[in-house]
């Protein structure tokens, strides 16, 4: 059985719109328990009006209304390691007014049925579309190099001549 098979949905309050989700490859960046993640089957994003400067499309959907469901199917580190980025395989765009709990914390939990009955929405009469597969980059995945590699890439990030670098291995 998938561990991502069950009727567990985590809910999520973001001003990111699914463009932005579909560019970093889930929703994201979570500060969550990734095995509390890992038993949920559904993510359900709700419109936060927060950041719209940064996120201003989704202009059309009210603060607190659920706009996204995705089926779950990996919890990813993000790429600054230290947060996850929910990523699902397919998706299906919704509106519903006043989805959001009010918790103060933008991650919460429910269940399949519960979310189902309260909004009077059944997931399986969804139009599901293919969530677009991208590549995230995890900090933690360090690639190996060579010196003369390491030299130009902290060249690059100092804005010096690698010439200037010297490193120095004690084995």
């Amino acid at each position: 059985m998938d561990k991502f098979m069950n009727d567990n949905v985590v809910m999520v309050f973001t001003s990111k719109p699914l463009e932005t989700m579909i560019n970093e490859g889930g929703s994201g960046y979570w500060s969550a328990n990734k095995k509390r993640l890992e038993k949920c089957s559904y993510v359900i994003a709700t419109k936060s009006n927060t950041l719209r400067e940064h996120f201003p499309s989704n202009t059309d959907i009210k603060q607190g209304a659920a706009f996204l469901v995705g089926k779950i199917s990996n919890i990813a580190g993000s790429p600054t390691g230290s947060r996850l980025v929910i990523q699902f395989s397919e998706y299906a765009e919704i509106n519903i007014p006043d989805a959001w709990t009010g918790n103060r914390n933008p991650v919460a939990y429910t269940d399949v049925t519960s979310f189902q009955n309260e909004h009077k929405v059944e997931f399986s009469g969804l139009e599901w579309k293919e969530f677009p597969e991208v590549d995230i980059k995890l900090e933690s995945e360090v690639l190996p190099l060579t010196i003369s590699e390491a030299k130009e890439g902290l060249a690059k990030t100092l804005d010096i001549d690698p010439s200037c670098i010297e490193i120095k291995i004690n084995a």
